[in-house]
Formats: C-alpha cells, sequence, structure tokens
C-alpha cells in the first residue's frame, strides 16, 4: 500500500498586483490631462536626459573619469618619453541631439605639467562648460637593464640604454639580457636575449613593455670594447694591491735586512691580446724607500700607463699595546705586537706607522672622518670635527705618530681592547669595532662573553687629554647615519662585503643596562643606510631583559636597520655616500646561526618591545634578504618585523626559514603576564615577491601580521613549519589573536603546504585577495580558527588538510574582484576550486554583483565532514553525499546550493531532503526504509538550517531588511540578496538576471522543484 503526500508553493497576491498597475495607469493619464511632465521609470531605470550632461570623455581613446560634479574631467596618460602628445579629444553627449566644441583638441604636455582644454555642451539656448585636465604619468620607466649581470646606463630620456662589455678573445658571447620595470604588474620582452659580438661593434636589441594601458619600445646597445685593465701585477711572486682606479698599484714589504732585493715584476693584462712592457722588473731598495716603474699596456690601438709603486719597511716586534704606543717608532715601520693587554690574549696585531693625515684619508673608511663632538647651543644638531685616533684598534704614539692596524679587513674583536670574560666594560672598543668596518671579516674569540654596559662620561674620553666627547651618542653617528640615529650602541652604514664571524660568542646587555641615561637606542646592532652582501652569523645577541623595567625604554632590539637621513650639519648633498650614490639599501644580507635572546624589557604594559630582528622605513632597494637556521628566545614583541614606511615597494627573495622561535614559561612581564605580541610583523605599506617563511619551529606568541597596501605580493611560500600558541597558563599581555593576519596585501601565487597549526587556535586569513593558492597537507587547529579566503580568484586547491575536528576550517567569502583586476582580467576570469580529501567542512559564500555571472568549477572528492555550507549556481558542479560524516547523514542541516547530488540527500529530523541541491524529474531525492522522496517538476530542494551548520531559505517578506548572500524563495523560486537593503512591497517573480527589490538586488538562482514522498510498507 503506498500514501502520496504532495508538496507544493503558491502564488500569493496576483490580484492586488492588477489593482496597483490599473491605478498608476490612471493617474499618469490625469496629469497629462493637466498639461504635467510625467516620466515612468522602465525596468531598465532610464532617467531624463541631460540637455548638457556628458557621457564620456577620450583623450587619444583613453577614457577620462569625471568628478561628483559631473562637470570636471581628468584623464590619466601614460608613456616614457619627455612629452606626450595629444592628437584627439572627443567627448559624447548624454542627449545625442547636443552641440559638443572642444576648444582645444590637439597639443602636448610633459611630465610635472597639465593639459587643459574647455568642452562646451549646447542644447538650444542652454550650454555647459565641462573642464579637461589631461594628467601625463610617466610609467614606463625600466629599472634597471643587465647584460649578463652588468649594469647598463640610460640615455636622458630614458628610451635608449647602452652597456659597455669588455673580454679577452676578438668574440664575445651574450648569455643574458634581463630587462627589469618599475611596475611588477607590466608584461617586458626582449627581441634578443643572447647573441655573439665582435670587438668595435655593436648587438642591438629591441625591449618592449606592456602595461594594461599600452606598450611602449626601447633600445638597448650593446658594445664590445677591449679590455684595457690589468687583472693582477705581483713581485717576487707576491700580489700587489691597485687603488681604486686600477692605474697605481702598491706592495709593501717588510724586513729586517738593510734592502730589500726585487728580481721580478709581472703584469697580466685582462685581455691576452694586449702586450705589457716595463720600465724596470728589478732592483734593490733600503728601509722606508720606495722602487717605481712604469707599465705600459697596449692592446691594439689602444694604449695605456700604470705605476707600480714598491714601499719596504722595518718590521718590529713588542709584547703588548702599551709598548708600542710607548716605542719611538717612525713613518713607514711595521710592528707587531704579541697580545693587547698581555701576551696570548688574543688580541695581537701587525700595525703600520703612519701620520695623522694617513689615518684620516686613507685608513679610516670615507663616512668614519668626521665625528660629533656636541651638540650646538640649541641642543638638536651637532657639530662635526675631523675624527680623532680612535685609540681602541689603532694608536697615537708617544712622538705623535699612528699605528693602524696593518689589515683592517681582517680583524678580530680583541684587537680593539675587547674582553670576553663576561666582565669587562666592552662599551667603547664595541663601538669602535662596529663603526669602522665596512668589508673584509670581524671575529669574536670562541664561545667568549661580552658584557656590554651603557656608555658613561667618564669612560668616553679616557684615552684623551681634552673632553673632545661632550655626548654619549656613539662618536661616528652623526655624520655617518644622520640626526636620526642619536644612539649610543654598536653602529654600521655603508657596509659592503663584511663577514661578522661570532663563532659562537654573545655580546651581552649588562644587568640593568639599557637606555637609563634616555638614549635613542633601538638595538645591540643598528644598521643604517647602504648595508650590501653583510654576513652575520654564530653570534648571540642577549638583551637581558628580565633585569629591564618601567625605567628602561622598550626599545631593545636585537638586529635594526634603518634608513637614516641627511647627516648632521648639512643637507644630503653632504652625507657621505657610497661611490654609486646610493643613500638607503639593504641588500644581499644572511643572517645564521645565530641567537637573538631576552630582547625587550619587562615593563609592565602590553609592548615590550625587543624585536630580534627588525627593518624601520625600507626602501624598494631592499633584497635578497636570507635569515636562516638561528634561534629566537623570550621576545617582548616579534621575532622579525619589517615596520612602517613605504609606498608599495618591492621587496625581491625575502627568506625567513629553518629558525626555531621560542618563548618558555619564564617569559612574564613585571605584572607577571606573557611577553610579546606575534611572531613576524609586516606593518608596512610594501610588497613583496618571492617570499618564504619555512621549516620554523614556533612555540609562544605566533601571530604573522601583513599590512601590505593593497599591492600585489607574489610567489609566496608558507611551507613545513610547525607553529603552537601558548602562554602556558599565564595570563597574556598583548598577544594578537591570529595565526596569519594579513590583511591588506593581494596574493598571488601561494603555496601554504604541510604546516603543523594543530596547537594554534588562532584564525588565519591569507590576503585582502588571493589569485591561485594550494592549501596543502596542512594540520589545522579546531575549526573554530578558520582559514579565510577573500576575494579569491584563480586556481584555488585546498587538499588533503585535517583539522582539529571536522567543523568548518575553511571559508572562501568576500566574491568581489581584487582591486587591481583589469576590465580584460574581469572578461577572463575562470575561478577553480578543487576540495578534495579533506578532513574537516567548507564554507563558500561566491555571490556578487561584480561577479553575478562568473564562471566556477568546483571539484569536491574524498573528503569527511559534519559541516558544509555551500553555494553555487552559475556552472554544474558534483557532490556525492559519502562525503558527509554520520551526523549529517542522519539529519543535521547541510547545504551544497546549486549542486547535483550522487546519492540520496538524506532527510532531516522534519523529514525535508537535506542539501539544496538540483534535481531533474523522476530523480530519487531521498530515501530510506521507511520512504522515498520522487522529483515530480525539476528544481532546487528548500533547505531549513540550524545555527553554526548553515542558514535556511527564508521567505520573501515585504518591507524586510535583509543582509547580503541571503536566500530568498518567493513565487516558487529561489534567489540570493546580492546586498544588504530593504525589500519592496511586491514580490519578486523574474526567471533570470537581477532586478531590484525595494532596494535589494535579487539574483535569480532556480526553480524550486517539486517532489511526492512514498510511503513504504511492507
Amino acid at each position: 500500500m503506498q500514501k502520496f503526500v504532495q508538496h507544493d508553493r503558491t502564488l500569493k497576491g496576483k490580484k492586488m498586483k492588477n489593482r496597483i498597475c490599473l491605478w498608476i495607469s490612471a493617474i499618469i493619464f490625469a496629469l497629462s490631462l493637466f498639461g504635467c511632465s510625467v516620466y515612468v521609470t522602465s525596468d531598465d531605470n532610464s532617467k531624463p536626459k541631460d540637455n548638457t550632461a556628458l557621457i564620456s570623455v577620450k583623450v587619444n581613446d583613453v577614457p577620462a573619469k569625471v568628478n561628483q560634479d559631473g562637470k570636471t574631467w581628468v584623464c590619466t596618460v601614460y608613456g616614457a618619453a619627455q612629452t606626450y602628445e595629444i592628437s584627439s579629444v572627443a567627448a559624447t553627449p548624454e542627449d545625442s541631439n547636443a552641440v559638443v566644441t572642444v576648444k582645444k583638441t590637439t597639443g602636448s604636455v610633459v611630465l610635472g605639467k597639465t593639459f587643459t582644454t574647455d568642452i562646451i555642451v549646447s542644447k538650444g539656448e542652454e550650454s555647459t562648460v565641462h573642464k579637461l585636465t589631461v594628467v601625463y604619468a610617466k610609467d614606463f620607466v625600466l629599472s634597471r637593464v643587465t647584460v649578463d649581470k652588468k649594469l647598463a646606463t640610460a640615455s636622458e630620456d630614458g628610451l635608449v640604454w647602452t652597456c659597455e662589455v669588455f673580454g679577452v678573445t676578438s668574440e664575445y658571447t651574450i648569455n643574458s639580457i634581463e630587462a627589469i620595470p618599475v611596475y611588477n604588474e607590466m608584461d617586458v620582452k626582449v627581441e634578443k636575449i643572447s647573441g655573439k659580438i665582435r670587438f668595435g661593434e655593436t648587438f642591438t636589441t629591441k625591449i618592449t613593455v606592456a602595461s594594461k594601458k599600452s606598450t611602449f619600445e626601447y633600445t638597448l646597445n650593446v658594445i664590445y670594447s677591449k679590455d684595457l685593465s690589468l687583472s693582477s701585477v705581483s713581485v717576487n711572486g707576491n700580489a700587489a694591491k691597485p687603488n681604486a682606479d686600477g692605474t697605481v698599484w702598491n706592495y709593501n714589504v717588510y724586513g729586517t735586512a738593510a734592502a730589500y732585493e726585487i728580481t721580478s715584476v709581472v703584469a697580466i693584462p685582462s685581455d691576452n691580446s694586449a702586450t705589457i712592457n716595463y720600465e724596470k722588473t728589478s732592483g734593490q731598495i733600503g728601509f722606508n724607500e720606495t722602487f717605481t716603474s712604469k707599465i705600459a699596456y697596449t692592446n691594439g690601438t689602444e694604449k695605456r700607463d700604470f705605476t707600480l709603486n714598491v714601499t719596504y719597511s722595518k718590521e718590529t716586534t713588542v709584547d703588548t699595546v702599551k709598548e708600542l704606543k710607548e716605542g719611538a717608532f717612525e713613518i713607514g715601520d711595521v710592528v707587531t705586537t704579541r697580545g693587547y693587554y698581555s701576551v696570548g690574549d688574543g688580541g695581537q696585531a701587525v700595525y703600520t706607522i703612519q701620520d695623522y693625515d694617513y689615518y684620516l684619508n686613507e685608513y679610516l673608511p670615507f663616512d668614519c672622518r668626521k665625528v660629533g663632538s656636541q651638540l650646538n647651543r640649541i641642543g638638536v644638531e651637532f657639530e662635526l670635527i675631523e675624527s680623532p685616533v680612535d685609540e681602541w684598534g689603532n694608536h697615537t704614539l708617544a712622538n705623535g705618530n699612528i699605528a693602524c692596524l696593518f689589515d683592517p679587513e681582517n680583524v678580530v674583536a680583541e684587537q680593539y681592547g675587547c674582553v670576553g670574560d663576561g666582565a669587562f666594560d666592552n662599551s667603547e672598543p664595541l663601538v669602535y669595532l662596529f663603526g669602522q668596518r665596512k668589508k673584509g671579516k670581524l671575529t669574536f674569540k670562541k664561545d667568549a662573553l661580552y658584557l656590554y654596559p651603557e656608555r658613561k662620561k667618564e669612560n668616553v674620553n679616557a684615552k684623551y687629554d681634552t673632553e673632545i666627547y661632550k655626548t654619549l651618542v656613539a662618536p661616528y653617528n652623526a655624520y655617518m647615519c644622520g640626526r636620526s640615529s642619536s644612539n649610543q650602541r654598536i653602529t654600521m652604514a655603508n657596509v659592503d662585503g663584511l663577514e661578522i664571524d661570532g663563532n659562537g660568542a654573545t655580546i651581552k646587555i649588562a644587568d640593568d643596562g639599557w637606555n637609563k641615561n634616555k638614549m635613542q637606542d633601538m638595538a645591540i646592532i643598528n644598521l643604517y643606510r647602504v648595508i650590501r652582501n653583510l654576513t652575520i652569523h654564530d653570534l648571540t645577541l642577549d638583551g637581558n631583559c628580565f633585569t629591564l623595567g618601567a625605567e628602561h625604554g622598550v626599545e631593545n632590539h636585537g638586529i635594526c636597520w634603518k634608513a637614516g637621513n641627511r647627516s648632521a650639519g648639512g643637507d644630503w648633498n653632504g652625507a657621505p655616500t657610497v661611490a654609486d650614490g646610493t643613500v638607503h639599501e639593504i641588500a644581499n644580507l644572511e643572517i645564521y646561526n645565530c641567537t637573538f635572546k631576552n630582547l625587550g624589557t619587562s615593563i609592565a604594559r602590553n609592548d615590550c618591545g625587543g624585536d630580534g630582528i627588525i627593518f624601520i622605513t625600507p626602501t624598494e632597494k631592499c633584497r635578497d634578504i636570507n635569515i636562516h637556521h638561528n634561534t629566537f628566545e623570550n621576545w617582548g614583541r616579534w621575532c622579525f618585523a619589517i615596520d612602517l614606511g613605504g609606498e608599495g615597494e618591492s621587496i625581491e627573495n625575502l627568506k625567513f626559514n629553518d629558525n626555531t622561535c621560542i618563548q618558555d614559561e619564564n617569559n612574564i612581564n613585571e605584572a607577571g603576564r606573557f611577553r610579546g605580541l606575534g611572531w613576524i610583523d609586516f606593518e608596512c605599506r610594501l610588497s613583496f615577491k618571492n617570499l618564504e617563511v619555512c621549516r620554523n619551529n614556533v612555540k609562544g606568541c605566533n601571530g604573522f601580521a601583513f599590512n601590505g597596501n593593497t599591492r600585489i605580493t607574489e610567489n609566496v611560500k608558507f611551507c613545513d613549519n610547525t607553529i603552537e600558541r601558548t602562554t602556558y597558563g599565564i595570563t597574556a599581555a598583548g598577544i594578537y589573536p591570529y595565526m596569519c593576519e594579513w590583511y591588506y596585501p593581494h596574493i598571488v601565487n601561494l603555496e601554504f603546504s604541510r604546516n603543523d597549526l594543530s596547537k594554534c587556535g588562532s584564525a588565519s586569513k591569507l590576503g585582502y585577495s588571493i589569485k591561485n593558492v594550494t592549501i596543502k597537507d596542512n594540520k589545522l587547529p579546531s575549526t573554530n580558527s578558520v582559514i579565510s579566503l577573500i576575494r579569491a580568484c584563480g586556481e584555488i586547491l585546498i587538499d588533503n588538510n585535517e583539522a582539529g575536528d571536522s567543523g568548518i576550517a575553511v571559508g572562501i567569502t568576500g566574491f568581489n574582484y581584487p582591486e587591481y583586476y583589469s576590465e580584460a582580467d574581469k572578461a577572463n576570469e575562470r575561478t577553480i576550486i578543487t576540495f578534495t580529501n579533506n578532513k574537516f567542512g567548507l564554507k563558500t559564500r561566491l555571490f556578487n554583483e561584480e561577479r553575478a555571472n562568473d564562471i566556477v568549477d568546483i571539484v569536491m572528492e574524498g573528503n569527511k565532514m559534519s559541516t558544509l555550507d555551500m553555494a553555487y549556481f552559475n556552472s554544474e558542479w558534483e557532490f556525492d553525499v559519502s562525503q558527509l560524516n554520520d551526523n549529517l547523514l542522519g539529519g543535521r542541516p547541510f547545504a551544497v546550493r546549486g549542486a547535483t547530488l550522487k546519492g540520496f540527500a538524506p532527510y532531516n529530523y522534519r523529514g525535508i531532503p537535506n542539501g539544496g541541491g538540483l534535481w531533474k524529474e523522476g530523480d530519487v531525492i531521498s530515501q530510506d526504509k521507511t520512504r522515498k522522496s520522487v522529483c515530480t517538476k525539476a528544481g532546487y530542494t528548500t533547505i531549513q538550517g540550524e545555527l553554526k551548520h548553515c542558514e535556511h531559505d527564508e521567505d520573501w517578506v515585504a518591507g524586510a531588511t535583509k543582509n547580503q548572500e541571503v536566500f530568498i524563495v518567493s513565487d516558487n523560486k529561489l534567489y540570493v540578496t546580492l546586498n544588504k537593503g530593504t525589500f519592496g512591497t511586491e514580490a519578486p517573480t523574474h526567471t533570470s538576471g537581477i532586478q531590484l527589490n525595494g532596494d535589494v538586488k535579487l539574483k535569480y538562482l532556480a526553480d524550486i522543484c517539486k517532489y511526492e514522498t512514498i510511503i513504504l510498507t511492507e
């Protein structure tokens, strides 16, 4: 026996609707009898024409934008030349019968200037003047062009680039040409990226730069010139050194014999086809004498002369620096010490005896040749004087001569008087030791402990007869780094090619020894201006924070880089800069096997300070940063921070990999609260390209904040990290409540894989928008900590992840386009969402007016879920109900709105099929032992939802206010709201597209299906 229960929905209010339409027609007719103008608003929201309004304005077919007043238009055009030619200005009136007159339709505009004209629209006696401004922005600029990594130079107008290359054979092979645009989103193509060129010939190629607006072409000329330089000069088989321009070579020899025999001079040309002639290749010199020889270089018709100077100096050995300073050594002598304070203490060194002029102008780096002596009477500016001898690494002798370290590029800390016994006050020698290092290698004693108190007034001038320094500011800072560097700690600037080998040693802030004298101290090691090719390894920086409380400044970081500013006493033109004129840059920095511990203070507040590594206001030349295999212990704010500044500049090739970051249960402030804000902080308005954060082990404050200023960040890897969020049961002071809060960057190409975040207990938002992301093989926390994907587009792969429970762990929301998308991007967008083999639920909201017709491919296979809330109707997709766990199969609500279900939809507790799937006539929608439901009219099955599982479908109600993305049933049809608003008085009935109901935009999704439920009996 079978019983049939019929389910259906009916229309209401049709008669009332017809009556209202008749009344509106009558009113319009009556008004027309009395001469009233009547405008009828049609379904397409048409309006009366404005006789003198403009629909569009174009300059060279580039659309202008209109301001709110409707009469002021601005068009921004782009190019690469100094002048932009305007060939046409066209304006289209709203009223096709209006007459448009443009005062100037042609002209030109240069950078920094604007082109303006009036557009007059007339209709009868009415006329309106519209203002048009054309702005020329030069955006087709190449930041650099390289040939085999050698920089090319641009012509004055930037349109032609030239690179001169040298070689040793008649033919030169060009292996690669690279052109880098100023803006990342530009597409650059090089016509020929390789080739061959002979001496005296030019290789020419075209470089095409294309943006979303247009294209431009550059010319690159590569000129092959014969090399007119020497690759090496040797004396008696030992290498001489060239001066800066390579024209003069010097070789210093030392000994105790009366004379030195020169048996051979050999010069090797860079071009092996050149010939070399010597004035002298042998000879003899005595103490303090110089042997000089001319070297004539001939390469074809080209000639060049070089000079070789060989100087012979006397060498003497003494026990200590004290004996060195007491000796009556003469200029040119070489003196070796057996120790610094005592024989064998590690401070032994070789010195060359020179005068002060040599020390100041040849020995000292260019940016250490002036010091800040005292503040002026206003107290804001330093008075600069020529640098006195430091008296730590270099020394004034009793006779007034200066003992300069013979090899300043290879120095150990003990040669500057440092003592690593954990008790000696190293505050003075460390300042000079680091300040003078620009290249070479600085080495510390194995496993030594260098105590680092604050500078003391009684120590600052202890080695001088007069009081030279009247402040505690590190002496070189005012000139070397600028006015913003008024700190007393280790300061370095303009470094290129330096290795700092910590050798297991520790620099430790003394107890109660941070910023009590109210200096502007930022870090133990402060980096300024140009930092290139710097390596720091095997060094521990100990902030000793638990002895530092409320009376100490919180800016107790490990390593800090700042841009700096103008030097004291002068503008930028007076600041010391590197040879190529660069003012600010941090590039090719590597920090590894270092420990950053106990940084910041224990002050009782949220921000206890103390980042392990921090960059402040980085520039566009910040690139190639590799921070790996370090340990960060008990930080007070962040392990790694890039804070403040920027206008979207791109930092390329930043790696933070293989680091261990641990905060233990003793990491508490004076109030007994846990110290720290998070783990990584990019609180800067920058973008990144090739960013890696991989294989890190984190336990403690785990938040990763990322600003980004709505700029595009490309190629991000966040992989293989193990991250645990814990405060050991202690009340937290200021810990940020998230894992990844990437709240303002556009992320393009993200791999988020193999991370163990199961003990994070905090949510993640992976960008202001996301394009192309792989989330794979992760262990995620309980699903109250959702990974949010906003403005998702491109390929979205979520595969083989597991959460602490099986609720919703990933949400895809905010389905509008990324802001940087062009109209072409929008037209070509095809999003693919692949959700496979996961053990948790997914929530999507793929409805937005901007993307109302977007095609999304959805693949859902092999998952196991206890929660599911999805909706999408623009393309066909399938869902196998075997992916549901027993709770959902047993009647808990879920939603796959718009899917075709494979298998039976389970009944809910009211006997209604769950899921919201689409069915064809004759399909068995649901079936159990006692009943089955068969589709009698194709369409969608409505959902009765439940809190925390999925929302139910709501009936349309006149005058009701609804949020965006609410599912509405009316007239046996399903709609979705595309905005928040209030319904009108007439129920919706449209069967396609989007229409307004009140002020709510309703998109039609599907008809409601009808089905019959058949009661089964034995």
